[in-house]
């Protein structure tokens, strides 16, 4: 069989895969991945594994499976701020903390992009009781630990909390009363290049929508290596943003 009777095949295929997604979504997620890896591999040196590249593939199909009679809204019609992704070869990690007024539990959450706006990984963990700040601190602390345990080294967090970034760019932040703000600090030392930014929060909006997915009573971290599904229209609106300011001159 050769590439276009092999295309034709799969193409009208008309099965589903364990998860009801049609075939054809599937097999036309699963090329659309393959050939922007290999476009990453090719002029970034990125390796991605294909285990990776096979999840990513099922939960875009599976997305565009669930949201073909979806009403999109128009840009017009959202509140979203675009969001601004990092420079060529830097990682963006966006985090989020949120305390519940009724029980005083924190949520701590962040996302990982590389400037393509492409999903690198992200998280969500109860952390208790604490204060908004606290919990913002722990966002940025699992954030950053998550980057460097996926061996990235050239970081910009961004946050909308200006009370995190003012506790962390602090000349004396190594000795702050804090124990978080002096372990942030630790792993920004041992870090090639880490710049804080401070954003709206109509610009984190994914964080915020990642830290209701948080599970209720599970006080461990939370990885996710591929987007959950919710998030996946607002990802694929910040990806094609992102693809757009990397071609203007």
């Amino acid at each position: 069989m050769d590439l276009t009777d092999w295309l034709l095949h799969n193409s009208l295929k008309n099965e589903r895969l364990a998860n009801e997604t049609q075939w054809l979504l599937f097999f036309a997620s699963l090329t659309w991945q393959i050939w922007k890896k290999r476009n990453e591999k090719v002029f970034n040196g990125t390796r991605t594994f294909f285990q990776k590249t096979l999840k990513l593939a099922i939960t875009w199909a599976h997305h565009f499976e669930n949201s073909k009679l979806t009403p999109q809204k128009t840009s017009s019609e959202s509140n979203q701020t675009a969001w601004q992704p990092p420079t060529q070869g830097s990682y963006c990690i966006n985090t989020d903390g949120a305390v519940s007024l009724q029980t005083r539990h924190g949520t701590a959450v962040g996302l990982i992009r590389n400037s393509n706006g492409q999903w690198e990984g992200g998280f969500n963990k109860n952390i208790g009781n604490c204060s908004a700040l606290q919990a913002e601190l722990w966002g940025i602390f699992e954030g950053l630990r998550l980057a460097q345990n996926l061996g990235m080294e050239n970081m910009i967090i961004q946050t909308d909390s200006v009370q995190a970034i003012k506790s962390l760019e602090d000349p004396s932040a190594a000795n702050s009363s804090l124990a978080l703000v002096r372990a942030i600090t630790k792993l920004r030392n041992n870090t090639r290049t880490t710049k804080l930014e401070w954003i709206p929060r109509k610009s984190n909006y994914a964080s915020d929508k990642l830290a209701k997915l948080a599970p209720t009573g599970h006080f461990q971290l939370l990885v996710y290596e591929s987007p959950p599904t919710d998030l996946l229209q607002d990802l694929l609106v910040d990806e094609h943003a992102a693809n757009l300011h990397s071609t203007q001159p």
